[in-house]
């Protein structure tokens, strides 16, 4: 015991600093606990300052080394710095839970009234976008009773998006990313008694959204989320194919059947801004986050170029076809996860 007193005493001079790192750091963590357990939280804190340097080995026990340190602080009523210090623990643990039966009740009293809210994070989703055809004028030049009553039909493709999330204010944040999809509708003309002229076109596009996010309801599981931005849509590659079909969709002839032929893009509105909103519902799981989402996209321009029609003789002059004037709108439904990088710690009183 007197050996123990003369130690700490020894210890909390800092002029001893470099004696001081002769002595085992083991034993300085045992006294640490055992100083704190007596209530010499002035002690603890000298200890701690002037060893932390030259015990290398602490960075094992950082966390039970910070967690002293901390409720200490509180014990000798320094709040300010010992907030500061909380702040400073939770943002590099942002979702530690203490528990009541293995550390300081007073430390566990306090931390539950610091709470993470990640301000920066990193996303990907995956899903599939369906074309939503608004046909704006149309071209019935086939010279067929039957052509005006062409149905147009699409399916569903792929999209896949990467980006970031910025949350500066509790319940609004911001977003960009980069998203790569395919598109592709089926217009289908009766030109005859079972004849059917089919036109297919597909398009991949790399799109660049920016968008703002409104929380209507976040707490510790679950957010829900509406979003609104701009999304700058940018073609890559656009090619088309047509065929001639009865009324059961069987080819009548190979020799009205084409593969796939590309269109040059300055035939396209390769560039286009689209205007969108989308609902996300996720789930947080620590860092990590799950999350669905629903979007509509409004194109702002003509997919196609209305003064540019005739793109291919073949298919303008020998067989009748001009495409139509389209804005292509876009329902998406994704699926995505999360990962929050940086955490802003709050205090609740």
């Amino acid at each position: 015991m007197k050996y123990k007193i003369i130690l700490i005493l020894f210890l909390t001079n800092p002029f001893n600093v470099l004696i001081a790192q002769q002595i085992d750091c083991d034993e300085l963590y045992k006294i640490v606990f055992e100083e704190f357990d007596l209530g010499r939280y002035d002690t603890v804190i000298s200890i701690i300052n002037n060893n932390k340097q030259s015990c290398m080995q602490w960075k094992q026990q950082q966390q039970d080394i910070d967690i002293l340190y901390i409720t200490s602080m509180y014990e000798i009523d320094e709040p300010f710095k010992a907030d500061s210090l909380m702040k400073l623990f939770f943002r590099t643990i942002p979702h530690f839970k203490p528990d009541i039966n293995n550390y300081p009740p007073l430390f566990v009293e306090k931390a539950k009234t610091f709470r993470p809210l990640p301000i920066f994070s990193v996303y990907a989703k995956g899903g599939v976008n369906i074309p939503d055809i608004d046909v704006i004028k149309t071209f019935p030049v086939f010279d067929s009773l039957y052509a005006s009553n062409y149905i147009y039909s699409t399916g569903k493709k792929p999209v896949a998006e990467i980006g970031i999330a910025i949350n500066p204010f509790k319940f609004i944040g911001l977003g960009a990313g980069i998203n790569y999809k395919i598109q592709k509708y089926t217009k289908n003309i009766p030109v005859a008694q079972n004849i059917n002229f089919v036109y297919a076109e597909s398009a991949q596009y790399i799109n660049f959204p920016l968008y703002i996010k409104l929380y209507l309801i976040t707490n510790k599981i679950i957010n829900i989320e509406l979003l609104t931005g701009i999304e700058f849509q940018n073609i890559i590659k656009a090619s088309f194919t047509y065929k001639y079909t009865n009324n059961t969709g069987k080819n009548l002839a190979q020799a009205y059947t084409t593969s796939d032929i590309n269109i040059h893009l300055s035939n396209r509105n390769r560039f286009r801004p689209a205007g969108f909103v989308a609902a996300r519902i996720g789930f947080s799981l620590q860092r990590i986050g799950l999350f669905s989402e629903i979007k509509y996209i409004a194109d702002e321009n003509f997919y196609n170029k209305p003064d540019n029609q005739l793109y291919n003789y073949h298919l303008n002059i020998e067989n009748g076809f001009i495409s139509d004037n389209l804005k292509i709108n876009t329902i998406e439904i994704s699926a995505g996860i999360s990962y929050n990088l940086i955490y802003k710690i709050t205090r609740k009183y």
